[in-house]
């Protein structure tokens, strides 16, 4: 049976893509973990300061990965049309796109960080270790864009091991500045949150230049000259950008109605903050398998509706689907066993403890429709360029629903952060009933490359 169905060419290709994708999700989130954790032993207002730091680098990663996306529909379906040079152009628009925003954002953490802070906190405490932070790890934001606008490219032409193998090395060097910055290594004073960002400020500049060195000295096809990526015409931006912005902007307002959940839990206090921080962290490792499965089938669904075949397209999204539910259940039950075990890795207050530990249970009981929810929307409506569909479900469900619900649950009634919780999880929940009657219509498929 195994052998049968490592030969069906469609789980070949799945594999291929899925597993290094899934790598580079495990360690673009270790960074993260990694950071929590160390930062974690010097106490809660570390790991809160951190933890807001996060959700800045977590609207700005998402805000790329928007644009990214949002190029990589056109850049997939034109590698199954075979068209190089319209993926070059996308590849040049999707580029100045990434490097303008981060620029923007870089700036302001570098600029003004308190101001920042204060947009999560009124602690004093988190406020200074965070502003700190931010001044030395703004301009990664850079590094990240160019990083993640070139794997969106290499993906998209199913070359996932390089954008892999960069992160990998970005992570060990992490790994290795952590203990050397943070704790006081080799004669070193220790530097505690500010060692942490500047351990990952080189790691991520390490990253895109392991990328960027390895793209042109080997002369891939994401080696594209100046020339060749920012000569498209006014026509062609206007044809990207009819698909693509509403991805940006989908995500965009899913990330920012993400950050104003973080703020509700903020201002219930630095003790709760910490809690969701762990508890966010253990949820981005629990993402991986599922972004690896979302990412691949928007690979491989963009492919064959390029190549002219849309029976094909919709049941490889028929089989994606299937395999997102197995999966997932199978990473629920995982995360009510380990809960417990991986709370023995931070130093939190009894309480502390117990409210993480709930709301890692509260999300692994969600999980399996949240991953059908994501996987319905990125990794098939989005392949097929449906791209206004989800932005009009993800406004309705999380700006109309999410949103103003916490909000009002957890600073009028100030009910516990559980209920708030369960809430944030519900409303993700909510929208894989749209999702799977848009999929089953077949509107959804459009081909982008002869429009």
């Amino acid at each position: 049976m195994l052998k049968r169905m490592a030969a069906d060419p469609f789980n070949k290709t799945l594999i291929t893509l899925a597993i290094p994708i899934m790598l580079q999700y495990l360690i673009n989130s270790s960074l993260n973990l990694v950071d929590t954790v160390m930062i974690g032993s010097m106490g809660e207002a570390s790991i809160a300061a951190v933890g807001f730091c996060n959700v800045i680098y977590f609207l700005i990663i998402i805000a790329l990965f928007g644009i990214a996306s949002g190029s990589q529909v056109f850049m997939a379906q034109y590698w199954g049309a075979k068209d190089i040079k319209s993926i070059k152009h996308v590849q040049g628009v999707g580029l100045s796109a990434g490097l303008i925003i981060s620029v923007i954002v870089a700036c302001a953490a570098m600029a003004f960080p308190d101001r920042l802070m204060h947009i999560f906190t009124s602690d004093p405490e988190p406020i200074a270790l965070g502003s700190d932070y931010l001044r030395i790890v703004g301009i990664s934001y850079v590094a990240t864009a160019i990083s993640l606008s070139y794997t969106a490219v290499l993906r998209s032409m199913e070359n996932v091991i390089l954008p892999t193998v960069s992160s990998f090395i970005a992570l060990s060097l992490n790994t290795f500045l952590n203990w050397v910055l943070i704790f006081g290594q080799f004669g070193l004073e220790p530097m505690g949150v500010r060692g942490a960002a500047i351990a990952t400020l080189i790691s991520r500049l390490t990253e895109a230049a392991i990328i960027l060195i390895a793209v042109y000295s080997k002369k891939l096809y994401a080696a594209s000259t100046p020339r060749e990526m920012f000569s498209f015409t006014r026509a062609f931006v206007k044809k990207v950008a009819k698909t693509a912005l509403p991805v940006f902007f989908n995500e965009c307002l899913w990330s920012l109605g993400t950050s104003m959940y973080t703020v509700v839990y903020g201002h219930i206090g630095t003790n709760v903050a910490a809690a969701v921080n762990i508890s966010g962290t253990v949820e981005r490792m629990a993402w991986i398998a599922v972004f690896g499965l979302g990412s691949s089938a928007s690979i491989m669904i963009g492919k064959k509706i390029g190549e002219g075949e849309p029976d094909t397209a919709y049941a490889y999204g028929r089989r994606i689907m299937q395999y997102t539910t197995v999966v997932a259940l199978i990473i629920s039950a995982i995360l009510f066993m380990i809960n417990p075990q991986v709370l023995k890795l931070f130093n939190l207050m009894p309480e502390s403890v117990d409210t993480a530990l709930l709301l890692m249970n509260i999300f692994a009981g969600f999980f399996t429709l949240r991953a059908l929810s994501y996987t319905s929307c990125i990794g098939v409506l989005r392949s097929g360029g449906d791209s206004r569909f989800c932005l009009l479900v993800d406004l309705i469900g999380i700006w109309g629903f999410g949103v103003p619900l916490a909000a009002f649950l957890g600073l009028v009634l100030k009910l516990p952060v559980w209920v708030v919780f369960i809430t944030v999880n519900a409303e993700d929940t909510l929208k894989f009933i749209p999702y799977i009657l848009r999929y089953r219509s077949k509107r959804w498929i459009r081909n982008l490359t002869k429009t």
